[in-house]
This record gives C-alpha cells, structure tokens and sequence, in this order.
C-alpha cells in the first residue's frame, strides 16, 4: 500500500513539473502569429506598387548580430524611387525583443546616413528616413521606414491587432 501512495504522490509531482515546463516553452512564442502582424503593417503602410520581401538578404548583411530571433519578414516597396521599408522581427521573449531593439535602431541609423551620403533621387523621400522608427510589442520589435501618418497607421494597427488577440 505504501508503494502505491508513494507512487501516486511521485506521478503527481512528475505532472506537476511537466506542466511547469510546458508554461516555460509556450512563453517562448507570442501570442499574435507573425503573419497577423505583418498583415496589420501591410494595411497601415499601403503603397500602390505593392512590396517584395527582402527579409533574408536583409537578416544576413544587416541584421545577422541579432540573436534570439524566431522569425523575420522585411519588405521595400516595389517602386525604386520609392525609400518605403518595414521590418517584423519575432523574438523569443519580450526582454529578448527590448535587446535587440537596440541593434535595430541602429541599423535605422545608418539607413538614413546612408540616405544622405547618397545620390538623392527624390528629396521627398528624406522625411522618411527623418520618422524612421522602431517598437517593441511584446515580443515583436516593429521598424518602419515610412511617413509619418502611415507610421502612426502601422503602430495603430499592431496595438489594435494586440488587443483582438486579447494581450
């Protein structure tokens, strides 16, 4: 009889761990599939010309000393002489998006330096690189390379995309 108790008492503890740990690795994952927030970008950043994803030459030659990332998808407008960028970076964990907040904010940086270093086809396109920003929301870190008001579009709709999803 004492084998049995102490036994039941040793599986209830081995579910209890089991459970613990299955909190830890969903912790891992947002709750908003990256795919709905870059839909909510796509809607708040329109462009007649549409964008193409650039998301893995961009990982490789700008953003290869991020770590902890799950996912990323970066698009640039279609229209050369259009400067419109944004960047949806997944990260393991909030903390981990705020750390590497740091790095992409560099890279906003340098994109607008970049801008001004050289051959200006459209000056119309500096205030751009002026607004450039980047946020975290939970664990994603948002950047936009776009005017003012689309940005305010696109942060709008990550926030609205947040609160269906019940965060």
């Amino acid at each position: 009889m004492k084998r049995i108790i102490i036994g039941v008492i040793l599986f209830c503890i081995l579910g209890i761990l089991c459970s613990c740990s299955k909190v830890e690795a969903n912790s891992m994952t947002s709750p908003v599939p990256i795919d709905d927030v870059v839909d909510a970008v796509h809607n708040g950043a329109q462009s007649e010309f549409g964008y193409s994803e650039v998301s893995r030459y961009y990982l490789e030659d700008y953003f290869s000393e991020l770590s902890n990332v799950n996912n990323v998808r970066i698009y640039k407008c279609n229209d050369s002489l259009n400067f419109n960028e944004f960047g949806v970076f997944e990260f393991t964990s909030h903390k981990a998006a705020k750390n590497g907040l740091q790095g992409i904010q560099r890279y906003l940086k340098k994109a607008k330096e970049n801008f001004e270093n050289g051959v200006v086809y459209d000056i119309k396109e500096y205030p751009k690189f002026q607004n450039a920003k980047a946020k975290v929301f939970d664990n994603y870190v948002i950047y936009t390379i776009l005017e003012e008001k689309q940005t305010k579009n696109v942060f709008n709709n990550i926030e609205k995309t947040q609160q269906n999803k019940g965060l």
